[in-house]
């Protein structure tokens, strides 16, 4: 899975990307995030850092029902960001004791990134550079399964109890819509798992 950005947040990051072109005046995806939010966000990134100190970090935050940011309001907030950019892949995992989103997009002269926290909405941080692409693979979202979908069918297809999720990612790879999630056993064993976007069936199992 690839990595773009590796963020930490801070007042001066914050000013840096706002003068980059980031929002102005609102830093999260939704308007309703209140304090109870910061606090549990806060709670949550001690939690997992206590836990990473022990050398078992827990993922299952990934296989939850879902986050208070949806994957649809991240995207909205990306193309909102981005309106002239196509949507080529987003990506979720744990960064530094937080889950986030990463998205990515592409227009004719430029790439994108935008990384936001999936419980508090924050925009952790954007990124644009200049890159004549002549040919874009974007996604269709409509035309996919969605990432629980696609969570559950890669530890059906790995066939093993105790799974937990450890990230996904969906993108398009030669003219092919992709998920690939990673699969933990017992937190120490990787599982690769790469699905059809469209119908779930396996393409490939990297143990």
């Amino acid at each position: 899975m690839k990595k773009y950005v590796k963020l930490g947040i801070t007042a001066a990051l914050m000013t840096a990307l706002c003068a980059c072109g980031g929002p102005k005046n609102n830093n999260t995806v939704t308007n309703d995030v209140n304090n109870t939010a910061a606090v549990e966000n806060q709670e949550v990134t001690a939690n997992s850092q206590t836990d990473q100190e022990n050398g078992q970090v827990s993922q299952m935050v990934l296989d939850e029902n879902g986050y208070k940011v949806t994957v649809d309001k991240a995207v909205e907030a990306f193309q909102k960001q981005y309106p002239n950019a196509q949507l080529t892949e987003i990506s979720c995992e744990e960064e530094n004791g937080n889950v986030v989103y990463e998205l990515g997009g592409k227009d004719q002269d430029n790439d994108y990134k935008m990384q936001i926290h999936v419980t508090s909405g924050e925009i952790l941080g954007q990124e644009q550079e200049a890159e004549k692409n002549q040919v874009i693979e974007a996604l269709d979202l409509s035309q996919v399964k969605t990432e629980k979908e696609a969570m559950a069918a890669a530890k059906k297809e790995a066939k093993e109890e105790g799974l937990m999720v450890e990230s996904w990612s969906l993108e398009v790879e030669n003219k092919q819509a992709v998920y690939e999630v990673g699969l933990l056993k017992d937190n120490k064993e990787d599982l690769d798992v790469k699905l059809d976007a469209k119908t779930l069936q396996l393409i490939e199992l990297d143990r």
